[in-house]
């Protein structure tokens, strides 16, 4: 954490989190009882709400991945911790990382575990984009998919440039298209999804 000097009142200060100080932060008690916050970069970002859509979205994805993904190779998870880096520990709507659940026992999946990070966005577009996408580029995530709901397209990202903070390629895909996740085999059409 980057902490104000003592020079002087704050006057357009920020506060900076390590993932650890996050953590600790949560395990306090400090965002309350039932905190719906994740770490972005150092900075600590209200989760949006679902709507029904979303919801819905997300459930069928984490029903599909798990019926085609073999449990003992690939641990599937929805709406939990991952961490990126030292300065995120976001929560994508769904996450495929290597190995079986019983690997995360003990800690959250990192850049290194993640195949696959997933995000279903309807009201959140706009940070899913902006930050969420580049901060998984920034860690090497290897693939990420932004599925929008508003637009009914799926955008699929692969050959993260970590210091560019993007993806070298991204495809659109509209219902009636195959997604492809080359590591596991997974396809998917945004068709069977809204």
């Amino acid at each position: 954490m980057t902490a104000p000097t003592a020079t002087g009142p704050l006057t357009n200060e920020r506060w900076t989190w390590t993932v650890e100080a996050y953590d600790k932060a949560a395990e306090i008690g400090l965002f309350g009882p039932d905190p719906k916050v994740e770490l972005l970069e150092g900075e600590v970002y209200t989760i949006a709400p679902m709507l029904p859509g979303h919801s819905t979205a997300v459930d069928m994805l984490r029903d599909l991945l798990r019926q085609h993904l073999k449990p003992a190779l690939w641990a599937v998870g929805s709406q939990t911790p991952v961490r990126v880096g030292g300065r995120s520990e976001p929560e994508p709507d769904l996450w495929v990382a290597r190995g079986d659940r019983k690997t995360y026992l003990h800690r959250h999946p990192n850049q290194e575990d993640l195949v696959l990070v997933v995000e279903v966005a309807d009201t959140s577009l706009t940070r899913d984009r902006e930050q969420k996408i580049p901060a998984y580029a920034a860690a090497g995530i290897p693939y990420a998919w932004l599925v929008s709901l508003p637009d009914k397209t799926i955008t699929a990202y692969s050959g993260p440039l970590p210091t560019e903070r993007r993806y070298e390629h991204a495809s659109v895909f509209r219902p009636g298209e195959t997604v492809n996740h080359p590591p596991t085999g997974f396809t998917v059409d945004l068709a069977q999804l809204i």
